[in-house]
């Protein structure tokens, strides 16, 4: 016999502690997962009204299930431990049971949901990817001196600056920035902050090393104004 129908309705604590989580104890469907028997993927499961029907399928991914007058939240999706289960779940006295079709349809628009994130997942992170790069060939040409290889506007004042367009960085973080800079200039502090359309991002040098970078830059103003005359 079985201690957790995979399948099922259950009463599942689902710890939420923010707005858009479900809190506390919550019908959900539950499967279990292929290879790790005591946890499970629930879909949590609404009263349903026509109020929030029309907001679910707004959204795109509540999935109706008549039998039980519900509404399975495929998007409120989460990853729960057996001792999170607490018991079959109850509706005046009886357990709920949802028809095989009701089930099948629910999985159906769970691996939908999944089949979708993971798209969305792998051109977000390809952008993050091409975006990293860049900002470390940047840091390289940098850190090298190298001005005329440097994409951004530079001050060299208090500290080493650069104005960065918030879209070239808009899918890396600010630890991503910041472990950056401190592999190119040995753990340098960091400063960052938005102005407009633009990230600031600041250097913190000793001055002696400031100096060497101010030097150049004059030099590479110099030669550049030059060049334009």
């Amino acid at each position: 016999m079985k201690d957790i129908i995979t399948g099922g309705v259950y009463a599942v604590d689902l710890h939420g502690t923010e707005a858009y989580e479900f809190q506390g104890v919550h019908p959900a469907l539950i499967v279990r997962m292929l290879k790790e028997e005591k946890m499970y993927y629930v879909v949590p499961l609404t009263t349903y009204t026509k109020e929030r029907w029309e907001k679910c399928k707004k959204k795109g991914f509540g999935t109706r299930i008549t039998s039980t007058n519900s509404i399975a939240r495929v998007d409120k999706m989460n990853i729960v431990s057996a001792k999170q289960v607490q018991g079959r779940y109850y509706n005046a006295g009886h357990l709920v049971i949802p028809t095989e079709e009701e089930i099948g349809a629910v999985l159906e628009r769970v691996e939908e949901y999944i089949s979708l994130t993971d798209d969305k997942t792998k051109k977000e992170y390809r952008k993050f990817s091409t975006q990293r790069l860049k900002f470390e060939k940047n840091m390289d040409a940098l850190s090298n001196k190298n001005y005329e290889e440097f994409s951004y506007p530079i001050t060299v004042e208090n500290d080493l600056s650069f104005f960065c367009p918030c879209t070239e960085i808009s899918f890396i973080s600010n630890v991503d920035i910041k472990d950056i800079i401190s592999i190119k200039f040995n753990a340098s502090p960091v400063e960052i902050s938005k102005q407009g359309t633009d990230m600031k991002i600041s250097i913190k040098l000793v001055k002696g090393n400031l100096l060497t970078f101010s030097e150049a830059y004059d030099i590479f103003e110099s030669q550049k104004g030059s060049s334009d005359t």
